[in-house]
């Protein structure tokens, strides 16, 4: 009598097993045999299993494992509901290095619509977005075509994809690329969120018509486009934009300067510290902001003993209480 087969829980669990107590060639073989199977589940273990445990070269078995998943026209995409095992098979195969310029660009086309109340839903738009980033890190892709297919991507009906584009276009490093983000920020999106990423890719080309072109919309006329700058120049770290980030953060009303104040932790320089210690110092309404916006920096011993005794010295509750809050281990 054939034995029972084995439930998906039960294979997951076994994988799981196998992933935990597996080392060199047996973890390998392990991981690619989970790429190897049907369940999509499985897979997405095996797929997160190669970028966290780094087992070896499983190039073949994932670009496979996605192939098998991508819906074809007119078929269900119940065989890989939510892209739950396509998504991170594109970062697995990026954080191995794959290059074939060619399966990201039709990445970056897919689309899977699922059923949803009242419609569809695209649920392919990471992997879209994922795809970007694998393609700009492909060494002899084509300048002219990746920069034709985060254009693309940059109009994509999604708005993540459209985020994903303008962090990759930013990312190329390619001067081509910065006039496509300005323009972007120029014409606007309806999402801010997508315009941030435009003003962030342009700050990664650290020149100075960048920064002051990101600079430039910290001002209280679109307060939601004022923090997204602020956010823009805190992630480059450059300390002549984190010092614009200040005097705009002095500068502006209270309803834009606490986000700006926790722009400027987020930076983690030692000017931000620095200035965000010396509010904390001077107990005024900003002390409490300030504490949070150093909570970035709360794992550097040093940097926690200097707000400690700044917040101590101060003598008051409600800056006690957040330290604890944000501070705590």
């Amino acid at each position: 009598m054939a034995g029972k087969r084995k439930t998906v829980e039960a294979r997951m669990y076994e994988f799981k097993q196998a992933t935990e107590s597996l080392v060199g060639d047996e973890l390998l073989s392990a991981i690619k045999s989970g790429l190897n199977t049907s369940e999509s589940l499985i897979v997405e273990m095996a797929a997160k299993a190669v970028v966290e445990l780094e087992p070896g070269d499983c190039r073949d078995e994932l670009v496979a494992a996605y192939q098998r998943f991508v819906v074809k026209p007119g078929g269900s995409p119940d065989i890989d509901k939510n892209c739950r095992a396509k998504l991170p098979l594109v970062e697995a195969l990026n954080r191995q290095g794959f290059d074939d310029a060619d399966f990201y660009l039709a990445g970056m086309k897919y689309i899977q619509l699922e059923p949803v109340y009242g419609g569809s839903e695209d649920t392919a738009v990471h992997v879209r977005g994922v795809c970007a980033y694998g393609l700009i890190d492909v060494p002899l892709a084509s300048q002219t075509e990746m920069l034709f297919a985060l254009v693309d991507l940059l109009n994509d009906k999604e708005h993540p994809a459209r985020e994903h584009a303008a962090r990759a276009l930013g990312s190329t490093g390619l001067m081509a690329a910065a006039p496509v983000l300005r323009m972007k920020v120029l014409t606007g999106d309806s999402h801010i969120e997508v315009v941030g990423a435009c003003l962030s890719g342009l700050m990664q080309y650290r020149d100075s018509h960048s920064l002051e072109f990101v600079a430039g919309y910290l001002s209280n006329d679109n307060p939601a486009l004022a923090i997204e700058a602020g956010l823009a120049l805190a992630e480059s770290r450059n300390e002549e934009a984190v010092r614009r980030l200040i005097d705009a953060a002095d500068e502006l009303y209270p309803d834009i300067r606490e986000p700006l104040l926790v722009s400027v932790g987020l930076s983690r320089l030692p000017m931000a510290v620095d200035y965000l210690i010396g509010l904390i110092e001077k107990n005024g309404h900003d002390a409490v902001t300030a504490v949070q916006a150093l909570a970035p920096v709360r794992f550097d011993a040093g940097t926690k003993d200097r707000v400690q005794a700044a917040v101590e010295a101060s003598g008051k509750r409600d800056l006690a209480r957040a330290f604890r809050e944000h501070f705590s281990s």
